[in-house]
């Protein structure tokens, strides 16, 4: 199974991969978050990831429509969160924007600087590479 691997160094990052990759079942299967420093955060214990190709059709909730929400451990640097997030994607353009934003859905989450975030690395494992196709 192929592997998508998004890394996040921004709150509005834009996304270059080799080919677009056709509509079909991706699993969320691991995030990894990784912080500037382990005190004095100006991130709060979840961040909400906006992401194009996940629609309300896939992720249905009375406070997100389409972030996936990723819960971590704020007092430590390195969080290593394991999911099994089975989604039906959309069409996955080769170019694409994602957000990050904190808890109140409203603030861009902070990168860099001494209490900001230094990365979020998404992995989605899915069935086809369009490569192939």
């Amino acid at each position: 199974m192929p592997i998508l691997h998004l890394r996040l160094t921004s709150n509005s990052q834009q996304i270059e991969l080799p080919s677009h990759i056709n509509a079909q079942r991706m699993i969320l299967k691991k995030v990894a978050i990784h912080k500037n420093i382990v005190s004095a955060s100006s991130i709060g214990s979840a961040l909400f990831i906006e992401i194009p190709f996940i629609n309300g059709f896939e992720l249905v909730s009375n406070s997100t429509a389409k972030q996936i929400v990723v819960p971590f451990d704020e007092s430590v640097k390195f969080n290593d969160i394991e999911f099994n997030l089975d989604l039906e994607s959309e069409h996955i353009s080769q170019a694409f924007q994602v957000k990050v934003h904190d808890t109140d859905l409203i603030t861009p989450t902070v990168f860099g600087g001494d209490s900001g975030l230094n990365s979020i690395d998404l992995y989605f494992s899915f069935s086809n590479d369009a490569k192939y196709l």
